[in-house]
């Protein structure tokens, strides 16, 4: 997809939840005293992507369903799914390894190697320290697998139509990650921050996402009447639980119940933005617009590499004593650009060329720029 086929709104979306990914992460070159309110910035750009990839990946679900909703399309969708977000995943896979083996980060070992290559490290229990970020890529590919199987279960068992199948699966999948984050609170004792990345505990987070698409094929007029005050509604809920995060010490001693509903509002609050930003397009082409763009097509990237970015700098920190003063502001400054020179050719080198082949040999509908909940861009 060009530049000129994207929606800007949705983009801009994108770019800045991997900024917010990154603030977090670059928060280990700042001298400064409280750091929770940058570590937040994280916790909530990846909650963004949830939501702006259940919005886009419910679209494209909605429109070809309601064409052909059989097998086989359900295989092409699997196959482009995989085609975008599998050759990336696999390469930090090595990464990963190769930066546990030569620079050795602390509290960091390879554990359970095999469950990362079926995504299964994070199911239903803790995830292990290697590989830190694949935990919201397994949430997305499980919803890749499970949510489309669903819709056509209620399709052809229960005989509902394609909108009831799409409205009941919603239903299931947000009340059954609401249950299981009580479960893991309560009778497991997990921490807040552990039960947020589990995969069963979080199929919820695209819901709201895909409820809007769903709105926005069924219910046009409703969708529509969300345009202007939804942003606004959602800013104000989004500011709301900001405050009471912060308030709260990031969660720790919260009532359980509110710890699981608190997941859900946020991804509620940020679904409020998607009809206004869907909706904001435009033709011009300055550095700002150019380089929300670029950012945006190379997120994917960018949020697998981070970290091994961050391995390197703190090698090289360590190694030679730059601590603090003026080498904070060069390490702050060399965590970004290193971050975006890496992953623009990450994406010329692996994300675009299996796009293309993606492309040439798998159709599908296309509602809009579909993007999975981390950083994946379709």
């Amino acid at each position: 997809m060009n530049k000129n086929e994207r929606i800007f709104g949705l983009d801009l979306m994108r770019c800045i939840a991997i900024l917010f990914v990154l603030f977090s992460h670059a928060r280990f070159y700042l001298p400064i005293a409280d750091q929770q309110s940058i570590t937040v910035l994280g916790f909530w750009g990846v909650e963004l992507f949830f939501v702006l990839s259940g919005f886009l990946i419910g679209g494209i679900l909605i429109k070809t369903f309601e064409k052909e909703a059989t097998g086989g399309s359900l295989k092409t969708f699997w196959v482009r799914r995989w085609m975008r977000t599998l050759p990336n995943y696999y390469f930090f896979i090595l990464v990963n390894i190769a930066c546990v083996l030569l620079l050795k980060p602390p509290h960091l070992r390879i554990q359970h190697l095999s469950w990362y290559l079926v995504f299964l490290q994070n199911f239903a229990w803790v995830k292990p320290s290697f590989f830190n970020v694949s935990w919201s890529l397994c949430i997305e590919e499980w919803f890749y697998m499970f949510y489309p199987l669903a819709v056509l279960f209620f399709r052809y068992v229960f005989k509902f139509s394609i909108k009831n199948s799409f409205l009941t699966a919603m239903l299931l999948f947000i009340a059954v990650p609401i249950g299981f984050r009580f479960y893991c609170l309560t009778i497991k004792h997990y921490h807040f921050w552990e039960t947020r990345m589990i995969v069963i505990s979080r199929l919820d987070a695209m819901m709201t996402g895909v409820f809007v698409a769903f709105l926005k094929f069924y219910h046009r007029k409703a969708y529509e009447k969300l345009v202007g005050p939804g942003a606004i509604i959602g800013g104000i809920i989004a500011a709301v639980l900001f405050v009471f995060y912060l308030n709260n010490n990031a969660m720790e001693g919260v009532n359980p119940v509110i710890q699981v509903f608190f997941l859900t509002v946020m991804t509620v609050a940020f679904a409020l933005f998607l009809p206004a930003c869907n909706n904001l397009k435009t033709k011009s082409s300055n550095f700002v617009i150019t380089a929300i763009y670029k950012i945006s097509l190379w997120s994917y990237s960018i949020y697998l590499v981070n970290f091994p970015v961050v391995y390197v700098l703190n090698k090289v920190e360590e190694k030679f004593g730059l601590k603090g003063g003026v080498y904070s502001l060069i390490f702050f400054v060399l965590f970004f650009a290193l971050n975006l020179f890496i992953a623009s050719y990450l994406y010329k080198w692996i994300e675009k060329p299996f796009l293309t082949l993606r492309d040439k040999y798998f159709k599908e509908e296309k509602p809009g720029t579909a993007v999975p909940a981390t950083p994946i861009i379709r």
